[in-house]
């Protein structure tokens, strides 16, 4: 029963925070989601230039979800992708210029919405928030560490690429999938982020459909 409570006060936290940040759509009324914000914040801050899978890691995305959103901004001419040429397997990223004015003006905003919360606080009040909020940072936070799933321990989407000739139904839903098969879409998934060709990252099953044959691909789920 305490631990249902305990769970219902951190959910309920949640929704008020969220609520008092003004995040639950569009990340302050911009063309952003909250999610995008924070990859452009790291794109924007970071004194060195990310890979792809660096932000994966250490934002504990999904490869697949990042890798869309990174086209998106691509599209858009807000970031830039550079491979240094001791290392052709890793481009690395940043905000183009178009990059930084659309972010920064959202990242002033973003700085003078907090600023009008805190300030509205007395002295006291406004320590004792800020001091809770060190307390749940340093309570919570864990030691960095890589958070691609443990083998087996996420659902995956596997999806078979046939040739057009086969016409055998194609079977794909989330299952749970062996360690071999996790580590190698994890492999795959991260190699795309960085531009790198999958099968130097690991080596493609074969199989035949009607005289064909055909690269299986496993990815994570969005």
């Amino acid at each position: 029963m305490r631990e249902h409570r305990d769970v219902a006060a951190v959910r309920e936290f949640n929704r008020f925070y969220t609520r008092q940040l003004g995040i639950l759509d569009r990340y302050l009324d911009s063309p952003f989601s909250l999610a995008e914000a924070r990859v452009l914040y790291e794109l924007r801050y970071r004194p060195d230039a990310p890979t792809a899978s660096d932000l994966a890691r250490d934002l504990g995305m999904d490869p697949g979800y990042l890798s869309r959103m990174l086209r998106g901004f691509a599209r858009r001419g807000l970031i830039a992708r550079e491979t240094p040429s001791h290392d052709a397997r890793r481009a690395h990223l940043s905000l183009t210029k178009k990059g930084r004015a659309t972010f920064d003006p959202l990242d002033r905003r973003s700085s003078a919405e907090v600023r009008a919360l805190i300030d509205r606080l007395p002295p006291d009040n406004r320590r004792s928030v800020i001091d809770a909020m060190g307390a749940i940072q340093r309570t919570l936070g864990a030691p960095e560490r890589s958070r691609l799933p443990a083998p087996g321990s996420q659902p995956f989407i596997v999806r078979t690429h046939r040739p057009v000739k086969c016409r055998r139904p194609i079977c794909f839903g989330q299952i749970h999938v062996g360690p071999v098969l996790q580590q190698r879409a994890n492999r795959v998934a991260i190699a795309r982020l960085d531009g790198v060709d999958e099968r130097s990252a690991t080596t493609g099953g074969r199989h035949r459909c009607h005289g064909a044959d055909h690269n299986e691909e496993s990815q994570a789920a969005p």
